[in-house]
Formats: C-alpha cells, sequence, structure tokens
C-alpha cells in the first residue's frame, strides 16, 4: 500500500492505491483535523503517488492502469484535477499505454506544472522521466534520462537554473 499525504490549513487530503489483483484502485478523502471523514473518492484502475494544492483545488499524479492482453497490465503517466470537495475537474493522461510514472512527483514552478518518475521509456531498461504541462494539464514536453541501465527517480526539487532530479 503507497500513502502519501498534503496538508492544508486544518484538513488532510490523503490519497492511496492498493491492490489484490492486476488492477489497482485509488482512493482520496478529506479528514478534518480532529480526524471526521468529510468525503471519498474512488478511481479503479489506476494510483496516485502525490499530491499538490493549488488555490482552490488540487493535483493528483501516478499511474492509469489499462488491461492490454489477459494478465498483462500497461500503464500510462496520469494526472488529475480535483477541487476542494474532491469532485473530478479534469484528467489527463501521457506518453505511451506503456509509460506510466510510477512513484511520480509534481512540483509547481510559476504558471507550470512539473512530474517526473521512472518507467521503461527511452533511454533503457527504466529511466528518469519528467513532463511539463501548464496549467490545465496540456503537454508542454517531455523528455527521458538515464543509461542503458535501471534508473529510478525519486525526487525531484526547483533549483535557480533549472530542477535537480534524484534516483
Amino acid at each position: 500500500m503507497f500513502l502519501k499525504t498534503g496538508k492544508m490549513l486544518t484538513k488532510i487530503i490523503i490519497i492511496s492505491a492498493l491492490s489484490f489483483t492486476l488492477f489497482i484502485s485509488s482512493t482520496y478523502f478529506n479528514i478534518e483535523n480532529i480526524g471526521n471523514g468529510e468525503w471519498e473518492k474512488f478511481y479503479e484502475n489506476g494510483a496516485f503517488y502525490s499530491i499538490i494544492k493549488c488555490n482552490d483545488s488540487y493535483i493528483l499524479v501516478g499511474d492509469k492502469y489499462y488491461e492490454n492482453a489477459p494478465q498483462e497490465i500497461v500503464g500510462q503517466g496520469w494526472m488529475v484535477k480535483i477541487d476542494k470537495d474532491g469532485n473530478l475537474i479534469w484528467e489527463k493522461t501521457y506518453g505511451s499505454k506503456n509509460a506510466s510514472f510510477s512513484f511520480a512527483r509534481i512540483i509547481k514552478d510559476s504558471k507550470y506544472f512539473i512530474i517526473a518518475g521512472s518507467k521503461s521509456y527511452g533511454n533503457g531498461d527504466s529511466d528518469f522521466w519528467v513532463v511539463k504541462v501548464d496549467e490545465d494539464g496540456n503537454e508542454i514536453w517531455n523528455k527521458t534520462y538515464g543509461s542503458e541501465e535501471n534508473d529510478f527517480l525519486r525526487s525531484i526539487i526547483k533549483t535557480e537554473d533549472g530542477y535537480l532530479l534524484c534516483g
């Protein structure tokens, strides 16, 4: 089970992913500071790994999964925007159906989002994968970085002149 939290004033939004079968299901829900649940939303066939607050909304990123053939699951990078009540505003997918964001991270950079993760998509086995999107989730560019071996991205930060990727 994966669990990430994002805090807002007196409330907490929790996102999770859990799988006992080939398909992963994701849930996100809002908890007040005294532990009472306000709302809960459920998505099948996807996993959220990171969340960021933007004004009166939230952006969640992760993987959206599809059954390619019996017993074979493929995924795409996935970005979902929800309002403060957990209602879907929009969702976008990135890359081909064999390129997901595995353990994605997201940062806000002025009027853009930078999404970073790892998947077999580019230079070798698994590579760092970075996608820049606008505030509506429209892709501006995507790049992969890596060697001929496995490269797993675990963190990204903004620097004065770009970004620092760590894995």
